[in-house]
């Protein structure tokens, strides 16, 4: 290979696609999180990978927002568009494996050899026509953090919504990461208080959000986490003692679910969902004693009062 083609070439760093350089671009420039792109993607040979998996339509100028792609293969997209100058075309291969480890149902057979690929890659024409410069991720000023980072959530609570746990999951984390950068928990840089209370009220709905993701997959540890950093902004949020409550009550924690289930209580009395886990936790205490009992009995061989 020689150095023209060297310099044409480039793969990510996480080995998830190859980029190779059709036409260069202009200028020095590339997107970064939150650009707003104006991109054209067109498959050369990709049979069974749609505009759905992608998250962006093809065969036309479509809008790309550097960081908001839900879809399976959207962030490669995305990516690869990250590392591109204006008018750039370029090429971009996606390894099968990486193709199946993002979507599943992807099958491999989808994709045919020809003359000119030799079938492990799915590959796009992707053109970067023209994009917004945006300043860092650190560079934002604190409304503009604060705005971005909701941004994220939302995206994030779109997909709880519809059942995409690990894509929400990834939104809200995502949405943190951008609040770290604003140094309020280590008080780096001074705030008023309403940047302050805008801060804690995204933070704390993404950290209870992402405590609902994990304990539908029964994370229950992390769930106890995120609970507790979002309730030791509002000792009072409901929706915080509730979850770890919860999450107290998976783990045997009784002493320490009852404790927040009642907390819970008294700030809502008639909340249906705290009472009937409430009930959850009484049934399950005395069935663990039941089975204690059991247990103590066959030790001494003899009732057990």
């Amino acid at each position: 290979m020689d150095n023209q083609q060297e310099k044409s070439r480039w793969e990510s760093p996480d080995k998830s696609f190859i980029k190779i350089i059709k036409q260069e671009g202009k200028g020095l420039s590339k997107p970064n999180d939150g650009t707003k792109c104006l991109v054209n993607i067109i498959p050369l040979v990709a049979n069974s990978v749609t505009d759905e998996v992608i998250g962006y339509k093809l065969n036309e100028d479509v809008a790309m927002c550097i960081g908001n792609g839900d879809a399976e293969l959207s962030e490669v997209f995305e990516a690869c568009v990250e590392s591109m100058t204006e008018n750039e075309t370029s090429e971009l291969l996606i390894p099968l494996d990486i193709i199946k480890n993002k979507w599943p149902d992807f099958k491999n057979e989808s994709i045919t050899e020809t003359s000119n690929y030799d079938g492990s890659n799915a590959v796009f024409q992707v053109q970067l026509k023209k994009f917004s410069p945006r300043k860092q991720i650190w560079e934002l000023e604190p409304h503009e953090k604060i705005k971005r980072a909701t941004e994220l959530k939302e995206i994030g609570s779109d997909n709880f919504k519809r059942g995409k746990l690990s894509v929400a999951e990834k939104f809200y984390t995502k949405c943190l990461k951008v609040l770290i950068t604003m140094g309020v928990e280590k008080t780096i840089t001074e705030y008023d208080e309403d940047q302050i209370r805008a801060y804690n009220s995204v933070r704390c709905a993404a950290l209870l959000n992402l405590a609902a993701c994990q304990l539908k997959c029964n994370r229950f540890e992390f769930v106890i986490e995120h609970c507790t950093k979002a309730l030791a902004v509002d000792h009072k949020n409901v929706k915080g003692l509730y979850r770890r409550g919860q999450a107290y009550t998976a783990i045997n924690e009784f002493e320490k679910a009852k404790e927040d289930l009642n907390h819970a209580l008294e700030l809502e009395p008639k909340n249906k969902a705290i009472i009937t886990q409430m009930k959850a936790l009484n049934s399950k205490i005395k069935l663990h004693c039941e089975q204690y009992k059991k247990g103590m009995s066959k030790m001494f061989g003899g009732p057990v009062t």
